[in-house]
Parts: C-alpha cells; structure tokens; sequence
C-alpha cells in the first residue's frame, strides 16, 4: 500500500492506496473509478464524511460517509465522471479529499494529483458572404465559416470542401483555441460554363482527431446571390446552335458566295392530297422537302427559356431589377455615375482656374478708335488707333481746336491743346474687384458709371483717373462702363466699355 502525504501535520487519519498505487486519469465523457484506503489513527471512533471538495462539480466517494473505530481501515473509491464538454483542460490536476464531521470540522485532508484525458471535438457553422467580384462580374462566391471547440485541449484543422469539377476552394489552416471560436473565409471560383455546372449543395468538412465536423449550403441560395452578378450563359439545348461553327465559312471558300442555310416551310396536308381523302398505302411517297432548322418542339423550348422570367439581359440597366424574389442594385452603372459627375466637377474648376489666369483677361480694354459728341454750344471727336488720338473740338463761336495726345506708360498727355477724355480701360482684379483707369485734359466733373443690365453697381464722382469697383455676386448681364466730364465750354465728353460678367459671380438673380 502507498501512503499519501497529508497536507498538514498532525493529521487524525490516513491515507493510502492499494497495490502501490497508479496514475488517475479522469476521462471526458466517462466514468473511471479509482480507490483510497482511510485509516483511523486515533484512540476514538469517529463518524466522519469524504468529501471531494475540489473538483466539486463531476468527482465524489462513494461510500460518501464512514465510520471507523481506533485503528480500523476502510476502503472509500473516488468516482471521476466529467461531461464530454468539461471546461477543465487536459492535462495534471489536483483533487482535494477532505474529512468533516458532523459539525464541518476537517479531521484530515489530502491532495491526489489526476490527469485530465485530451478530448477533440468541433462545431462547424457555414454562411454565404457574397459573390466574389471581379471587374464588375461574379466570379464566385465567398463562404463564411466558424469553428468552435467544445473540446478540453486546441485543435488545429485544414477544411477541406466535397471536390466538384467547377469549383475550386481556397484552402485555410487555422487554430482554434480550447473554450474558443474562430471564423474566417473560404473563397470559391465557379468556372461556370453552363448554368448547371453544379453541385447541389456545397459542403465543407474539418477532420480532426477524434471524429468530423460539417456544414453544408444549399446551390439555391448561392444561386439567388449570384444571379445580379453572372453573365448570360447558354443552356443545354442553346449550345448546339449558339457555339456551333457550322454557319462560319470554310478554309478555301469564298466569303461573298457563302451563304446561311435556308429555311423551307412545311407544306400543309392538304396541299398533298385532297379533302376526305386518305393516302394510299400503294401510292408512292413523295419526298418531303428538308427543313434546316431545329424541331418545334426544341424551337418552343428555346423560346421558353429566351422568355423566363428573372433572365437578366443586361448588367447596366435597370439600376434596380427584382430577381430572385429580391430586388437588386447593379453596381457598375452607380459606379460610372459617380466618376461621370466627379470628372464633370474637375473639368469646370480646371476651367474656371484657366479662365481667370488668361493674359487676354488682365489686359486693359483697347481704347475707342473714334467718338463724336454734339450739343447745342459745340461739337467734338476723337479719332486714334493704337496709343495716339486726335482730339477736335468745334465751339460755338465756329473756332476748331485740335491737339494729338499720347498716351504713355501712366496715361498722361504729352500735348494737349483742347480738353480731352480718352484711354477708358477696365480689367478685373479678381471674380469681385473691377480696376478702372482713363485719361482726360482740362475736364471737370468726372463721373463714374458702372452697371449690369438695368442694376447700378457704382456711381460716384471721381477726383482722379483711376478708381476700384466692388463687385457683387448673382451677374447674369454684361457690365457697362461709362465715363463722363465737361469741358469748359460746357461740352460733355463720354466713353463707354463692355465687359462680361465675372465667371465665379453668375448664376443667381441679381440681389
């Protein structure tokens, strides 16, 4: 017999096993029983009861209270019984066998170390993700997969699908931790040739240890998640007509004289033989003409399918289309869309940059080549090209003033003889300032005008020949401008410049 340490000193009885003892093994989904010999070391009989306090839940002796004179021995089996899902993992363990009384008092206590058997088992879960795009077009499918272990120890796997000729399966070694899950994807590749080029249920299977776990998903529900997404394949009865080369002109031959067979109708039966007539069984057959073509009843077939209903013909359009008892979005004519509306936005602000960093747009307005003004007191005009005018002036005494001016870098004559108003230029600044310059000689209330259609922008009287324009938001009409002065005599000179109205202001109603 192998005596057990005691966990403390002291201790009132004793523990052994019989022939020497051997390792306990305490296995997951079954009952293993081992025994313990208790002897009484006192001078006392005591009632007491074993108790397996730790683990509490699946292990207890039997019988679970004894009775023991001074110096008797007694033989007690300690009953292991752990479920198949047990949460203690593999592996060495301690159990504690304690003696109480009636009262709870601990009379004495040991500790047996027991080893937990490994146990492997899987619980599978399979989902359907989703098409697996490629430019726009479904070219398989992806599957959701989840593995939980309801084992005691870590399981690793490689899940293997049910080998079919049109599909092709991505492989995934993964490892699931004991009292855990893992879920990860499973890529699928149809080489769909024919629509039926298919299993009628697609399985996966992970294989470990002790046994398989599985699931599987039915063809149909793939189907219906991939139907928005596949291209247009013929069917069985299509295919001898629709990839048959027959009708393609031979090696050698002539394309312009080949032609497609044609189709002779069938004769009614009463253009052979005559109404309340029978044939002859005597009377020669007469050939019928050879029809090229399929049968009728392939032909209505053809037609049957060509009509189904939920038969996409296009990816692009409708948008929106129900199928398969589903209505769903095509993404490819959303997708072009938003590139189109993307490129527009683009193009019109590379434009409106472009616009406005033009060197057409920052120079000064070419000056009027000719103006004539009359009044009741004098009449004057102004002839230029270029940089140089002429100015005349006929008064009301009948004298003609002339003078030639030359407009220079800052606009100032150099020779005037007689008052003068000439080189209006106007140029933007930017989208909401309007720069406007001119030159005059001898003339006296000079008054600005700027407008837009029948809405006055600026109106002011100017001190000098230069002046900055605000510019307000919303012009649709193209912007005037005019400026005006007298002469001495009392004569009013006038010019006049047209603009365009700033890109980055039109649009809105004038506020």
């Amino acid at each position: 017999m192998k005596d057990i340490e005691h966990a403390g000193s002291g201790s009132l009885f004793e523990f052994g096993e019989p022939g020497g003892g051997g390792k306990w093994v305490a296995a997951p989904g079954r009952q293993t029983t081992f025994p313990l010999t208790i002897r009484n070391e006192t001078n006392e009989g005591h009632d007491v009861a074993v108790i397996v306090e730790e683990p509490a839940n699946w292990v207890w002796a039997e019988p679970p209270r004894i009775s023991l004179d001074p110096g008797d021995t007694t033989t007690v089996s300690i009953v292991f019984a752990p479920q198949s899902e047990t949460t203690i993992a593999a592996g060495v363990h301690e159990a504690a066998i304690r003696l109480r009384d009636l009262e709870g008092v601990i009379f004495a206590e040991c500790v047996r170390q027991f080893e937990v058997e490994e146990r492997q088992e899987l619980a599978m879960t399979l989902t359907l993700r989703g098409p697996l795009m490629s430019f726009g077009m479904a070219e398989g499918f992806v599957l959701h997969c989840t593995l939980e272990n309801r084992g005691n120890v870590d399981v690793t796997v490689t899940p293997i699908a049910d080998a079919h000729p049109a599909l092709t399966f991505s492989k995934r070694t993964v490892s699931v931790p004991f009292g855990g899950q893992v879920s990860f994807d499973i890529e699928v590749r149809w080489n769909a040739a024919r629509r039926n080029n298919h299993p009628e249920r697609v399985t996966l299977r992970a294989r470990y240890r002790d046994g398989e776990a599985a699931a599987g998903i039915e063809w149909q529900k793939i189907a219906e998640a991939l139907e928005p997404f596949m291209p247009i394949y013929s069917t069985a009865d299509d295919e001898d007509e629709l990839l048959s080369l027959s009708w393609l002109p031979q090696p050698g031959e002539d394309v312009l004289q080949h032609k497609l067979p044609d189709f002779v109708p069938e004769e009614p039966e009463s253009a052979t033989a005559p109404a309340g007539t029978s044939a002859s069984p005597s009377a020669p057959v007469t050939a019928q003409p050879v029809r090229s073509g399929p049968p009728p009843e392939i032909a209505a077939a053809r037609r049957a399918v060509a009509h189904q209903p939920g038969r996409r013909l296009s990816p692009w359009w409708p948008v929106f289309q129900y199928l398969g008892g589903k209505w769903r979005v095509k993404p490819l004519p959303i997708l072009m869309s938003i590139i189109a509306v993307e490129g527009f936005v683009i193009g019109m602000t590379q434009a409106q940059r472009d616009y406005y960093a033009s060197p057409e747009l920052r120079s000064r307005v070419p000056m009027i080549t000719r103006a004539f003004q009359a009044s009741s007191h004098a009449a004057s005009a102004l002839v230029g090209f270029g940089k140089k005018a002429i100015a005349v002036t006929v008064s009301e005494g009948g004298k003609l003033a002339r003078g030639l001016h030359l407009r220079g870098g800052v606009g100032s004559p150099v020779a005037a003889t007689a008052p003068a108003l000439w080189g209006l230029s106007a140029h933007y600044v930017n989208p909401h300032l309007l720069s406007v310059s001119f030159d005059e000689v001898h003339c006296t209330a000079l008054t600005l005008l700027v407008a837009s259609g029948e809405k006055v922008i600026f109106k002011k009287s100017l001190s000098e020949t230069t002046a900055l324009v605000p510019v307000p938001a919303g012009l649709t009409e193209p912007v005037r401008v005019s400026v005006s002065a007298l002469t001495p005599s009392g004569l009013e000179l006038r010019q006049h410049v047209y603009l365009a109205p700033p890109f980055a202001t039109r649009g809105s109603p004038l506020g």
